[in-house]
């Protein structure tokens, strides 16, 4: 066998080679979908076409070197391929540039008569500056980012750098041809080795995290219904004890003094259980629909109405006087569901004001409207609040319940529920408050309630 002939055996039995990793790679990236197999499709394709320039087209000296020039294009793929790896920002446009400068400075040497060797080298600098690149963002820029395969490509590199410059020095020279397709050959097998394992590894790590945010994803339902089930219980255990504690009482008079009438206590004992089953109700309701609040049409004086039932004893307990002063001129119509009005956000804040009054003292409401919005004002002379209990409240920090001014306790829930729900309805709660001291004179709280007031509605008022 002649060398012409070994040297053309071995071109052809590279291109084969080529041809069916490329083949393979395209089989791969249809089953598998993932884009690091069509980086890799486009190395073997870019090849082949590089291949099929040197086979056909090179007969002079400047045509060899011209169809080398297309070696480029593979030496880019693999740029890309790295710099995606990593997570570096590729500059493809630059390489391109710097290549048509290397054809032209390659032009004017072969029309100066310089020999192949310096005619070839700036082709052999320009394809060997993507590996370059790749080199160093592999063991320098991002070598803490880098896995083992990767490393081991970026070693590959390192050989297949000067095997670019041995083009422009050795291609010419009598018998050094069989030596650079054998390198060649050796650089691709390996190149088939590592970049299918690369691709495998990277599936791996996309499927991983893949993964992990579909874990996450789901920690994050499962942490959301479970605190949509607190809510809904907080809620539950908060709202009731009102009426709970109504019908304690009045049942505890029926039992101290049994023979007076007490119709009049039985029917408010089945008003406060009405409340109790109407609240338990609604909680099983939002925990089957969460957003299913019943935003209608409503009057905002007829939720108060219901107050002066649910707080008539605790009001007589420390002797408050709650007077609601009505500065609306019957332009009280709002967007709200009347039942968690009353007993989730109005409640919560008429409780905190009884709890937190001393003995003997006054609160109001005063409802008033700017024809815009509907403002409630919730006014105490009671312990007040700090700025930094105001603070928490907006920022939805923890609430740390404390003691009222007859050592009343709470769950610390209502304001959090209260300011919830009021969002629901288009509301906006503002927390005016002094501290109580012995030398202050204001102290107390004042809570304002805005929501958009409804014009020309149809909703029925009672007289």
């Amino acid at each position: 066998m002649t060398a012409d002939t070994l040297l053309i055996a071995l071109f052809i039995s590279l291109s084969c080679f080529v041809v069916i990793n490329l083949m393979l790679s395209v089989v791969l990236w249809k089953y598998s979908k993932h884009p690091i197999y069509q980086k890799i499709v486009k190395y073997w394709g870019s090849t082949v076409i590089f291949f099929a320039f040197q086979f056909f087209f090179p007969h002079t000296h400047i045509q060899i070197v011209l169809a080398f020039g297309f070696g480029i294009l593979p030496m880019l793929y693999v740029y890309t391929l790295v710099y995606n790896l990593l997570g570096a920002k590729t500059k493809v446009k630059n390489f391109l540039v710097f290549h048509f400068l290397a054809v032209c400075t390659t032009l004017i040497l072969w029309n100066l008569d310089f020999g192949f060797t310096a005619i070839a080298l700036p082709i052999s600098a320009s394809i060997s500056l993507p590996l370059l690149f790749s080199i160093k963002t592999i063991f320098i820029s991002k070598r803490s980012q880098a896995t083992l395969l990767q490393q081991l490509l970026g070693g590959l590199l390192v050989f297949w750098v000067p095997h670019c410059f041995t083009f422009s020095f050795f291609r010419m020279v009598e018998g050094t041809q069989f030596f650079g397709w054998v390198t060649s050959y050796t650089l691709y097998d390996i190149m088939a080795i590592l970049l299918p394992a690369i691709a495998i590894e990277e599936s791996f790590k996309t499927e991983k995290i893949r993964l992990e945010a579909q874990v996450q994803a789901r920690t994050d339902e499962l942490s959301h219904a479970l605190s949509d089930k607190e809510t809904l219980l907080k809620i539950l255990v908060h709202d009731i004890s009102n009426p709970l504690t109504v019908m304690r009482w009045y049942l505890t008079g029926i039992k101290k003094n049994p023979n007076q009438d007490f119709h009049t206590y039985i029917d408010k004992v089945l008003k406060s259980q009405e409340i109790v089953e109407n609240i338990v109700k609604k909680v099983r309701v939002l925990q089957t629909e969460p957003k299913s609040q019943n935003i209608v049409p409503i009057s905002f004086l007829k939720c108060i109405e219901e107050l002066h039932f649910v707080f008539e004893k605790a009001l007589l307990a420390k002797n408050i006087t709650l007077t609601v002063t009505d500065e609306t001129n019957g332009l009280d119509t709002i967007m709200a569901d009347q039942f968690s009005l009353t007993h989730n956000i109005l409640s919560n804040f008429v409780n905190n004001s009884i709890k937190f009054s001393f003995p003997d003292s006054d609160i109001k409401i005063i409802v008033s409207h700017n024809h815009e919005s509907l403002q409630v004002r919730i006014q105490d002379s009671g312990l007040g609040m700090s700025a930094e209990t105001i603070q928490n409240i907006f920022s939805d920090k923890e609430i740390q319940s404390a003691q009222g001014t007859h050592g009343e306790d709470g769950t610390g829930f209502g304001l959090s529920i209260a300011k919830n729900i009021l969002k629901d309805f288009g509301g906006r709660l503002e927390i005016q408050s002094q501290e109580y001291s012995k030398t202050a004179t204001n102290h107390g709280t004042t809570i304002i309630l805005n929501f958009p007031l409804i014009k020309n509605t149809s909703v029925t008022k009672e007289v």
